[in-house]
């Protein structure tokens, strides 16, 4: 059910994929603009088609959209960290995204987190700074499974845009709160009643199992030890046939 429910707003979403429509010509006066639109969508689909957009060369940008759409309703929100002085992105995990928490300023290690660098606070792995915008982010260099033994070494801050003002790092997600910067799973709702559902089914699978189940008796002439057990040593010698 979950599976069908993502799949199928995944393709509903993305389809065959969103593709580069510049604006129509009579919007805009002289001929430099319409050859400049040809050059840039034929230059992006070309590098949509060798999978140049992609950092590992894996993806096609259709494909790209596809992943990012899976992967923000699956875990909230996905990440795309573009490569420097390149067109290139490279999709990261929101799992990888943490706030690094040998920054604490309190003896509870899920208190707060101040980047003494800069002053910024940082939460979820997103540092902002005081008007709430997103400044960095804090992505682990690998996938890590107790986040507070993160140390310097493992985690990197990767700048939101680079000195020319262009994004570094795409966060995709839907807020639904004030103050929220990170996203939700669009199962996080009601994942408790697929898994009473997902109980409810085996329980009712195993016992039409048991209910199909053909029990089978076989009873034999030739007595069994049980039955010889209470028999004397002459009540045997009788029933064994002896040789004239």
């Amino acid at each position: 059910i979950a599976s069908a429910v993502v799949e199928r707003l995944t393709a509903g979403i993305i389809g065959a994929g969103l593709t580069y429509q510049p604006p129509e010509e009579s919007e805009f006066i002289g001929e430099k603009y319409s050859t400049l639109s040809k050059r840039i969508k034929k230059s992006f689909t070309a590098a949509s088609h060798f999978k140049r957009l992609d950092v590992q060369a894996r993806l096609s940008f259709s494909q790209m959209q596809e992943l990012a759409c899976r992967n923000w309703l699956l875990s909230g929100d996905v990440f795309f960290v573009r490569k420097p002085g390149t067109s290139s992105w490279r999709s990261v995990e929101a799992d990888r995204v943490q706030t690094p928490y040998y920054y604490a300023v309190s003896a509870n290690a899920y208190g707060d987190v101040i980047n003494p660098a800069t002053g910024y606070h940082i939460i979820d792995g997103v540092e902002i700074n005081g008007d709430g915008k997103a400044v960095a982010y804090w992505i682990t260099k690998d996938y890590i499974q107790y986040p507070l033994f993160v140390d310097r070494s493992q985690i990197e801050r990767i700048p939101a845009h680079d000195n020319d003002g262009m994004p570094l790092v795409l966060h995709i997600y839907k807020p639904l709160r004030p103050d929220q910067y990170r996203g939700i799973p669009i199962l996080a709702g009601i994942i408790e009643t697929l898994h009473s559902v997902k109980c409810y089914t085996q329980a009712e699978l195993q016992a039409a199992a048991l209910q199909a189940a053909v029990f089978g008796f076989i009873q034999s002439e030739n007595p069994t030890m049980d039955e010889t057990e209470h028999l004397s040593v002459r009540d045997l010698d009788e029933e064994i046939p002896t040789e004239p």
